[in-house]
């Protein structure tokens, strides 16, 4: 606590796989308006089975999202964890990508891979603390739309992460 206004508060969650109604609701009141496309693109794999969008509910909105890609069949990527700035270290993070690593498992994939912004230590330090080890460094390119509709290119060098999962349990 840092002062006499600062409060200490629990959030009740659970993650389950994303709907269609809740593709808007995650664009968190215009944060992520930019990333429509993406978020409709990757609505699409999850519908074919490609990917699995998983989704942190508390009271009925989305707190929370991980995207678990499935395209490659050596490892499943896990990208976009995402949780709202107040909810930070409450825990839902983990659980997602937890639940992302489950969805990898039953998937027969026996390896789990993200990337992580170098600067993002915070982050960083989650994955190793949950067994991820980094296997290497690559700039990624990340498409959105600005804010006059144009495409738009961002750079990120990123730390690239990776862990062997158990078999899944029945």
């Amino acid at each position: 606590m840092n002062g006499p206004h600062d409060f200490l508060a629990t959030v009740r969650f659970h993650i389950r796989p994303c709907r269609e109604a809740d593709l808007e609701p995650l664009e968190w009141m215009g944060t992520f308006t930019a990333h429509r496309d993406t978020f409709r693109r990757v609505w699409r794999d999850h519908q074919r089975g490609t990917a699995s969008m998983l989704v942190a509910e508390a009271d009925a909105f989305p707190v929370g999202q991980l995207w678990v890609d499935l395209a490659d069949e050596r490892h499943g990527l896990l990208w976009a964890l995402r949780v709202l700035p107040g909810l930070r270290g409450a825990g839902i993070g983990r659980a997602l990508l937890r639940a992302g690593e489950r969805v990898i498992a039953r998937a027969g994939r026996p390896i789990a891979q993200l990337s992580v912004a170098i600067d993002n230590e915070r982050a960083a330090r989650l994955y190793r603390a949950l067994g991820y080890r980094q296997v290497g460094e690559r700039v990624a390119e990340v498409e959105h739309r600005a804010h006059d509709g144009a495409r738009a290119v961002a750079r990120e060098k990123q730390l690239v992460m990776e862990k062997m999962l158990d078999a899944p349990r029945e």
